[in-house]
This record gives C-alpha cells, sequence and structure tokens, in this order.
C-alpha cells in the first residue's frame, strides 16, 4: 500500500497512490491482514520530526501485517 501524504495547516491526509482516495480504514486493515504493508512515497511539506512520528507509526502498523506478531497482540488482548 502507497501513500502520499498532504497536509493542510494542522490536518494531515494520507493519499493512497493507486486509487487516488483518502485513508480508507477497512480497506487498510484488509491489506494489512493479507501481508500487505504501508510505504510512504511522498511526505509533502511535513517536518522533520513529523516525518519522525509518521515513520515510526508505519513500523509500528506494519509489524501486525506478521501474522506471529498479530497472534501475539491480540493474545494479549484477550488476557
Amino acid at each position: 500500500m502507497k501513500f502520499k501524504i498532504e497536509k493542510k495547516g494542522n490536518s494531515v491526509n494520507f493519499i493512497n497512490i493507486e486509487t487516488k482516495s483518502k485513508f480508507d480504514y477497512i480497506e487498510f486493515a484488509d491489506k494489512l491482514y493479507n501481508g500487505d504493508q504501508i510505504e510512504i512515497t511522498n511526505y509533502g511539506t511535513l517536518t522533520e520530526e513529523e516525518k519522525k512520528v509518521i515513520n515510526q507509526t508505519i513500523k509500528e502498523l506494519n509489524a501486525l501485517a506478521n501474522p506471529r506478531k498479530r497472534k501475539r497482540i491480540i493474545s494479549q488482548l484477550d488476557s
């Protein structure tokens, strides 16, 4: 899943490169569950600090694409 980031004022939008649509949680969850990972292709006008936060979040979300990691997290939530 490839996204570009558009920042307008304090609003940040993730735009899907293929569909040109804004971030869709349902589509994202389905693809992540199937093992697809997120890639940011264009950070737009984000500051370096904002890029660091985005990159850390993307890293954590991409880890959920790994079935073993996802199962471990789910089992922790269940207990």
